[in-house]
């Protein structure tokens, strides 16, 4: 077979020379048959080629089927002929199909169009897609792996309000208390259990300091770090991509043809598919800090992202973080009230609720909440509670330190807690003491007076409310009523907190009417121009204000 002949033999390229001219020499000797040539290098890299030659077969068959016609009008020969002249019966075939893709994608000299394959003396776009990936910088191939990958993750909706990719100094990570994903850039790649690898070191740089200075919120931190045996192949799919894009950016200071040009935008679309895969089998390891109750001493948990199913890059992170109780998606009331009494969290008989989000942004013993919003709503869950003075808290508005009472006392009914709340939640036993002496009509200085609490009757030897004692509310009023006063600066910042703190919980009552009057009052001692109040009373009918008066 064609596939046979040792073109590499001396004496057989001299003969063959004979018919060809002299560019066909570095032709054979790179991308058909010599010691160097690279169906030779293709076939050392991949055993399942190197175990039938199949590369050197494919290229020798293809030489000898297209060389001798690359001047024709219909140059080149079709896969089977290639197959034809190069496998022996009992072969595998696919092999020789695999080794003919490689052939095509890396050889500078070998051509593929309209099914046909030829060798040409000219090179091809691939020779100088592989000069221009040779020369491509570090820091360009980094930034498009940050690029990538920062779209990949946020086109996909992260619940993640903050995601950091590849921060450069610790100072990039800002202390606050929302929860982060740091991505660490492909220069701080993680082995399984090296607890000294490049991810680790650069992990608990950021944790322990922002700057100069220690940071403070270190419970908000989970990272996710390169595989670094995956990391080079990234590296080297970026630079495949970057060298494409570039010529096809170029293609008209490169004379391209029109073959070349679709083969270029062919080869850029395959490169940048194949960083898009390599991105998640490479960004695999979640490093993430806790300490036991108790403890000085810092400790990571590592764990690996596997499977893809049809989850997108994000969900798996999300998946893998939830599964493993690493990030609570959602936190339960009776777990809050838990970790307050068993940390415990009490600040005396109550605790801020300001204080309780720094704590949880703060210790790292502390579960990690994904967003501060799970706080509240376990807050507003507890408090409504029909069973709150046994599973939960209460909530209070202030504490009077002159008389040793809560302010705004709230128990078992619904409640609409802001997230920055000045409010604080109050322990159940406390609660249900005040709630009793206010019953009694008593305070603590003995002075009679209706109580503005709920009623509270009896507790059982345990000091809790017995269940046919639960709290009972005061009767309910029907009508609210505000008056408030602004100008023109402040208009929009009054109407804006008054949305938020007034009327937001007046909708969640069901089946309440709300009414707005607008007044506005407007005095100038020289007087109003008569084109001003005629622009004023066209605009305050057209807004539905009716008459509008001047004096």
């Amino acid at each position: 077979l064609p596939a046979h002949v040792p073109i590499d033999d001396p004496n057989i390229q001299g003969e063959m020379m004979r018919y060809l001219e002299e560019p066909w020499r570095a032709v054979i000797q790179k991308d058909v048959d010599g010691l160097n040539a690279l169906p030779r290098q293709i076939d050392n890299d991949f055993p399942n080629l190197g175990r039938y030659s199949a590369t050197r077969r494919v290229a020798r068959t293809l030489f000898f089927g297209s060389a001798p016609t690359y001047n024709a009008a219909n140059r080149g020969i079709d896969e089977q002929r290639i197959k034809l002249g190069s496998i022996l019966p009992g072969e595998n075939i696919p092999v020789f199909s695999d080794a003919l893709r490689h052939l095509t994608d890396r050889a500078t000299y070998v051509y593929y169009q309209n099914n046909k394959y030829w060798y040409s003396t000219q090179n091809n776009v691939n020779r100088t897609a592989e000069e221009r990936a040779s020369h491509i910088k570090e820091s360009e191939v980094d930034q498009e792996i940050r690029d990538v990958l920062s779209k990949r993750l946020i086109a996909m909706g992260s619940p993640l309000r903050r995601i950091h990719f590849m921060p450069q100094s610790t100072n990039d990570i800002p202390d606050d208390m929302e929860m982060k994903l740091v991505v660490l850039d492909a220069d701080s790649p993680h082995i399984r259990g090296d607890q000294e690898s490049a991810a680790y070191r650069k992990a608990k740089e950021i944790l322990v300091n922002r700057g100069s200075a220690q940071r403070m919120f270190r419970n908000t931190l989970i990272f996710l770090a390169p595989d670094k045996n995956r990391m080079e192949e990234l590296k080297n799919s970026v630079r495949k991509y970057l060298a494409w894009r570039s010529i096809v950016e170029d293609k008209d200071a490169l004379n391209l043809d029109a073959h070349q040009n679709r083969q270029a935008e062919g080869k850029t679309k395959t490169a940048r598919d194949t960083v898009v895969l390599r991105l998640p089998e490479t960004f695999i390891w979640i490093l993430v800090p806790y300490q036991g109750k108790g403890d000085q001493e810092i400790l990571w948990e590592e764990h690996r992202l596997n499977g893809f199913n049809q989850d997108t890059f994000f969900d798996r992170i999300l998946k893998k973080l939830t599964s493993q109780s690493l990030l609570y998606n959602d936190y339960a009331s009776s777990l809050l009230r838990k970790n307050l009494d068993e940390i415990p969290l009490w600040r005396g008989d109550h605790v801020p609720i300001k204080q309780l989000r720094e704590d949880f942004a703060q210790y790292l013993y502390l579960p990690k909440l994904l967003s501060h919003d799970l706080l509240r709503k376990a807050i507003e869950t507890g408090v409504s509670l029909d069973a709150w003075y046994r599973d939960s808290f209460a909530f209070a508005e202030s504490f009077d330190s002159e008389n040793s009472r809560y302010i705004g006392l709230i128990v078992g009914k619904p409640v609409s807690i802001p997230v920055d709340s000045s409010g604080m939640l109050v322990k159940p036993e406390v609660a249900i003491a005040q709630l009793k002496e206010e019953k009694e009509g008593t305070d603590n200085k003995g002075t009679k007076g209706p109580s503005p609490y709920p009623q509270v009757t009896g507790t059982d030897t345990s000091g809790q409310v017995q269940d046919k004692d639960k709290p009972k509310l005061t009767e309910t009023k029907k009508r609210f009523y505000g008056h408030v006063e602004t100008d023109a600066v402040n208009f929009f910042r009054t109407t804006d907190d008054l949305e938020k703190e007034i009327l937001k919980h007046l909708s969640q009552v069901d089946a309440t009417r709300i009414k707005i009057s607008i007044h506005i009052e407007a005095f100038n001692e020289k007087g109003f121009p008569k084109d001003i109040e005629r622009i004023l009373r066209e605009n305050g009918n057209t807004l539905g204000f009716g008459e509008v008066e001047f004096e």
